[in-house]
């Protein structure tokens, strides 16, 4: 990280709490140039984005503010100024909500798009970032690379399609900031492996895939494989109520339980498939 004046002559913090609840002004100023630059700049004021202009503001008002359509600005001038007095009195939450809407918008370069949110993020010290067009509360780059390598991996092999569904179901249920679901998130974590791990052996549960990896060709150190054996054991544990319906008192997993297991996910799947890939095993 490069270092500003300030903070080479020790009157600035060289770091900054990082933003998990909360969004200051820097980071919403910077999200809100995000968004004019590449989503309002792209519909007008010119008579040829009037096609534009219309789309943005009709979805905005129908599906994400839900108030009558006829009511959307239909004025350039009228649009700016009146998003930009709602965004800088939206709640922390509803930024993300917005630009996460936005992703959406068929007028935006998609990739370039979030490549500036997530660098601005960054650079804010948010706890956020965009992986699969969903912002999620994931803050170490490392994390952030294991899931995104492991969902673009998985996309290579037909057969792997469960495994991505699993993995992109626990993103979502981490990532809702609203009414996060942390059990539904670890439960698609280690579904996720189990998933993988069958597919690779052509085994029924997970526990017969860990035992039949060697004879299909693949060679897992032993502690490795049986520290995913004891957390597969863990989300079997009444007491985790994960996978078993919640009849008694449980310990209800936190965000960092959900978060561990989801990156555990990734990382053990990119390291199984190109072992599985490696002895024949799968297909593309």
């Amino acid at each position: 990280m490069d270092l500003n004046f300030s903070q080479r002559m020790g009157i600035a913090p060289i770091t900054k709490p990082l933003q998990l609840d909360s969004i200051n002004d820097e980071l919403r100023n910077e999200l809100w140039n995000i968004f004019y630059e590449h989503i309002l700049t792209k519909t007008g004021p010119e008579a040829a984005h009037n096609n534009a202009l219309q789309f943005l503001s009709s979805n905005l008002w129908k599906y994400f503010f839900v108030e009558p359509v006829d009511e959307a600005p239909k004025n350039w001038y009228s649009l700016l100024n009146l998003l930009k007095e709602v965004f800088f009195l939206f709640e922390w939450y509803d930024v993300y909500r917005f630009m996460e809407f936005l992703i959406y918008f068929p007028f935006t370069i998609t990739e370039n798009y979030i490549k500036s949110i997530n660098s601005c993020l960054e650079r804010q010290f948010s706890g956020y970032r965009i992986i699969n067009n969903i912002i999620v509360p994931i803050s170490n780059e490392l994390e952030i690379s294991e899931i995104n390598s492991s969902i673009d991996l998985n996309k290579q092999y037909t057969a792997l399609e469960g495994v991505n569904i699993h993995l992109v179901s626990a993103v979502k249920f981490l990532s809702d900031r609203t009414n996060p679901d942390y059990r539904n998130s670890v439960k698609e974590s280690i579904s996720a492996i189990e998933s993988a791990c069958r597919i690779a052996t052509k085994s029924k549960s997970l526990g017969d895939a860990f035992t039949n990896l060697e004879s299909a060709g693949i060679n897992i150190n032993k502690q490795l494989k049986e520290s995913f054996i004891k957390i597969y054991a863990y989300t079997n544990d009444k007491v985790s109520g994960i996978r078993h319906a919640i009849i008694d008192a449980h310990d209800a997993p936190d965000f960092e339980t959900a978060k561990y297991m989801l990156v555990a996910a990734s990382a053990f799947i990119n390291y199984l498939i190109p072992l599985a890939n490696k002895a024949k095993l799968l297909e593309k």
